[in-house]
């Protein structure tokens, strides 16, 4: 990821924050603030600051520009949350079959 490329999804993650901050302070909308998207840009932009953001924990890839333009947030790279999603239908399957949970 280049510096420019960077710099324009944290200023949407920082713009972002901004709105959700501000919701926080009206009492008018407190009530559309979701305070685990607000906990989420919070995160991304230590990431950012502890120079890890785009770097997808799970197989430690870069995550793709594309993905984190349209999804900031992004924490894995689609391989990894596809991976993760696919153990937890298997997971959830297994669990309608025999009833018995399986601990993740």
């Amino acid at each position: 990821m280049t510096p420019m490329q960077l710099g324009r999804l944290t200023l949407m993650l920082e713009t972002r924050l901004r709105e959700l901050s501000s919701g926080l302070r009206s009492r008018a909308t407190v009530d559309d603030v979701d305070p685990a998207q607000l906990r989420l840009v919070e995160e991304a932009l230590a990431r950012i600051a502890e120079g890890t953001y785009g770097c997808c924990p799970g197989c430690n890839e870069e995550i793709s520009v594309k993905r984190l333009t349209a999804l900031p947030l992004a924490v894995y790279c689609i391989a990894c949350q596809d991976s993760d999603r696919g153990e937890k239908k298997e997971s959830q399957v297994s669990e309608e079959r025999t009833g018995i949970q399986i601990a993740s």
